[in-house]
């Protein structure tokens, strides 16, 4: 159990660094999820949904 967890610890960690250059490059999520990247499958587009929220507010503070 503690490998799977550690496994999707480790995707959210890709998907939050990939989100914020997505960002900082000034794309949105439509644009990341028309990649159909294997990280958004694994994940699911709610969780990818969440992480975009969750760094537009990051980034909007720094």
């Amino acid at each position: 159990m503690k490998k799977v967890d550690n496994n999707y610890n480790n995707l959210v960690e890709v998907a939050r660094l990939m989100i914020r250059d997505y960002l900082y490059y000034g794309y949105g999520i439509k644009t990341f999820l028309e990649q159909d990247y294997d990280i958004t499958k694994e994940l699911g587009i709610h969780k990818i949904k969440e992480l975009f929220k969750e760094q537009t507010e990051i980034l909007g503070n720094e």
